[in-house]
């Protein structure tokens, strides 16, 4: 659950700042895509270990979570960088 939000707290953050303020230019555009894609790779990252995740118990399944939590603020990182 703790994973969900963080997510959710990074796009929302993320959303904010590349919505676009008064004119929807390219730029804005083009970083909105880049947010929706963003949260694309997320959900699939997420689809992908989510077995691996329901079938861990205990410390493997926090070391999934935090894995999953550290590659996708990577992701976060390395796109809006760009």
């Amino acid at each position: 659950m703790k994973l969900i939000r963080l997510l959710a707290a990074v796009l929302a953050g993320a959303a904010t700042l590349v919505l676009p303020r008064r004119r929807p230019g390219r730029l804005g555009l083009d970083r909105a895509m880049a947010v929706l894609r963003l949260a694309a790779r997320g959900g699939a990252r997420y689809a992908a270990g989510a077995p691996r995740l329901f079938a861990a118990a205990g410390e493997q399944r926090q070391l999934l979570r935090e894995d999953l939590a550290l590659r996708t603020a990577e992701d976060v990182a390395g796109t809006l960088v760009r």
